[in-house]
């Protein structure tokens, strides 16, 4: 063995390898219509365990450009580290999930459970901008669905239209996070109308400012994406509100 092989061969033994999920980008037909997703499977990935899942509404035009970015900018690194399912549904042309998208969910949300081992009791959803709208549009269809929601930026669509007494009862279950840049007026003042006027009905939300940030937060991008998960496994223990 010559002494240039020796040293490729000891290079390539004393380098890191660096366990990785599996990315997959896939398709469901819900309703007749087809939804492209992506999904990210933890690495060792065993369909007979039962995994923490985030639901991972895209921004912008919620197209697959915008599902790669963002699975990439927030969502996938972290979830390696942290053994996560991560679920990300492209929006069906123009139907944007705070609007007539969000119709699709109950179906798409029924076959992913039963596709992949999701664990219901840890199952979260989350989504940046139209994605945050979108996910606490679905949180509150779907009332109790979700551990926890959490948008960066994003806050309820039309929030006395959506939501009913019933919806208000069921969010109890959950609890909801708020990331706002604060120099994103619109989106912190909003937030934060709407902070105020859930707590009263004893729904556990917050609303955190980003300094200095605009409405695409570096603070909670790359490296600094463990900060969501972080909040994610703080809620896992989300207390159950109940009236009195």
């Amino acid at each position: 063995m010559n002494l240039f092989y020796k040293l490729c061969v000891f290079a390539f033994l004393a380098s890191p390898i660096t366990a990785q999920a599996e990315v997959k980008s896939l398709s469901a037909e819900v309703n007749g219509k087809t939804i492209r997703y992506k999904v990210v499977l933890p690495y060792g990935y065993d369909e007979t365990k039962k995994y923490p899942t985030i639901i991972a509404i895209p921004g912008g035009r919620q197209d697959m450009n915008r599902v790669t970015r963002d699975l990439n900018d927030y969502w996938k690194d972290e979830a390696e580290k942290r053994g996560y399912i991560v679920i990300s549904p492209a929006a069906i042309g123009s139907r944007l999930y705070y609007k007539a998208g969000a119709s699709y969910i109950p179906e798409f949300m029924e076959q992913m459970k039963a596709q992949y081992p999701i664990d219901a009791d840890n199952m979260h959803i989350a989504g940046t901008a139209n994605g945050g709208q979108s996910a606490f549009h679905i949180a509150g269809m779907l009332a109790g669905e979700f551990r926890s929601v959490i948008a960066l930026p994003g806050f309820f669509p039309k929030l006395s239209v959506n939501l009913t007494n019933d919806n208000y009862a069921a969010m109890r279950k959950s609890c909801y996070t708020i990331f706002t840049g604060q120099r994103d007026r619109p989106y912190t003042d909003e937030a934060e109308t709407q902070t105020d006027k859930l707590r009263p009905l004893l729904i556990n939300i917050s609303h955190i400012v980003e300094p200095k940030e605009e409405q695409s937060m570096t603070s909670l991008q790359g490296e600094n994406s463990y900060r969501l998960f972080d909040r994610i496994e703080e809620w896992k223990t989300c207390p159950f509100m109940e009236s009195k």
